[in-house]
C-alpha cells in the first residue's frame, strides 16, 4: 500500500516518477544522493526526501561522492567545494540527516532504500 502522503509528493510538480509502485518492504532508510545541489537548506530534493523519509517513519541518508574529472574542474574547484561540504554536513545533521560514515560501505549497507525513486527539478 503506497502511503497518501507519498501519493500527495507525486503529484507535486517539480517532482518526477522515476519507477513506480509500492516501496520496498524491510527498507532500512530513504537515500538522498546529493550531486550539484551541494548544500543542506533550500534544497528542494533534500527537502522532498525528508519528506519521503517522514511519511515512511524512515531516517534519511544524504550521500556525496565527488566526480574526479569534472569536465572543466580543476583543484581550486574541488577545494571550494570541500570546504561548503563541511556547512552541508552540519546543516544536514540539524535536519536529522544522516551521513554514511564509510562512504559506499555505509550506502550498501543501507541499500535496501525505498525502491520506488521520486526525482525533484530545480
Amino acid at each position: 500500500m503506497i502511503p497518501a502522503e507519498l501519493w500527495q509528493l507525486a503529484e507535486e510538480a517539480r517532482v518526477t516518477v522515476r519507477r513506480g509502485g509500492e516501496p520496498k518492504r524491510g527498507a532500512k532508510c530513504v537515500v538522498y544522493w546529493m550531486q550539484r545541489a551541494q548544500r543542506g537548506r533550500d534544497n528542494h530534493a533534500l527537502d522532498l526526501a525528508v519528506r519521503i523519509g517522514e511519511a515512511l517513519a524512515l531516517p534519511v541518508v544524504a550521500y556525496f561522492a565527488g566526480i574526479a574529472k569534472y569536465p572543466n574542474a580543476n583543484l581550486r574547484h574541488y577545494a571550494f567545494m570541500n570546504r561548503g561540504l563541511i556547512d552541508v554536513e552540519e546543516d544536514l545533521a540539524e535536519r536529522s540527516v544522516g551521513t554514511p560514515d564509510a562512504g559506499a560501505i555505509s550506502l550498501v549497507l543501507c541499500a535496501r532504500a525505498v525502491g520506488g525513486v521520486l526525482e525533484a527539478s530545480r
